[in-house]
C-alpha cells in the first residue's frame, strides 16, 4: 500500500509506519521532497527511545554489495580488520551476521544506484535488519529487480513524498526566516 504525504506531517506519518521488525520501508519521490531529511530525523528519534542501532549508506558512493557491507562493518564492529578490496562479499556478510545482536535499521539512500540486489535480499531475510530504501522513482527501481527480490520488497511500507506545493514552500521559508533572521528583516514571503 502506498501512502502520499506532504511536508506538513511528513515526519509524523512516517513515524507511524512500521520501521522495526522483519519488515522495511520504501520511500520514493522527486529530489528535494524531504525523504532523506525525514528519515534522518526519524532515526535520531528512534535512537533516543529504543535500543536500535542505525546507519545510512549513500548508494551513489557505495553502490556494490561489498561497499555496503564495508560501510556497515565499522558501525557494527569498530574493531573489524577486514580491508576493502581484499575480502569476498560472502565473508563480509557472514562477519556482519556474526555481529548483529540487536535490531539494526539500515537506510539505503539512492538505492536505485545499486549495481546488484543481493544485499536487498539478504537484508530482507535477516530478522534483526530493518531496511529503509530511498529512491526517486518507484517504477524505475522495481523494473530491473529479480522477481524474488521484487516480491519481498513489495511487502515493505511504501511512502510517496510529493513535490512541495507553493503554500508548503512559503510555510517552510517563513519558518526558516523566523528562526534565522531578525524580526522584521523579511516583510512577507507570499
Amino acid at each position: 500500500m502506498t501512502r502520499s504525504i506532504h511536508s506538513h506531517g511528513r515526519y509524523s506519518r512516517f513515524r507511524r509506519e512500521k520501521v522495526t521488525g522483519s519488515s522495511g520501508a520504501f520511500l520514493w519521490g522527486p529530489t528535494g521532497t524531504g525523504k532523506t531529511c525525514t528519515t534522518q530525523h526519524l532515526l535520531e528519534k528512534l535512537s533516543e527511545t529504543a535500543d536500535i542501532e542505525t546507519t545510512t549508506v549513500d548508494c551513489w558512493q557505495q553502490n556494490s554489495n561489498s561497499a555496503i557491507y564495508h560501510t556497515l562493518l565499522p558501525d557494527i564492529d569498530p574493531a573489524h580488520t577486514l580491508k576493502r578490496g581484499t575480502t569476498a562479499r560472502t565473508v563480509l556478510w557472514e562477519r556482519l551476521c556474526e555481529q548483529f545482536d540487536q535490531q539494526f535499521v539500515v537506510v539505503l539512500d539512492d538505492v536505485d544506484q545499486l549495481k546488484d540486489e543481493q544485499a536487498l535480499y539478504q537484508f530482507y531475510e535477516h530478522e534483526l535488519i530493518t531496511p529503509i530504501l530511498i529512491a526517486n522513482r518507484k517504477l524505475d527501481f522495481f523494473v530491473g529487480l529479480d522477481d524474488r527480490v521484487e516480491s519481498r520488497l513489495r511487502g515493505y511500507s511504501s511512502i510517496h513524498f510529493q513535490t512541495y506545493t507553493d503554500e508548503e514552500l512559503v510555510a517552510i521559508l517563513s519558518n526558516r526566516a523566523d528562526a534565522a533572521l531578525r524580526p522584521g528583516a523579511v516583510s512577507t514571503l507570499s
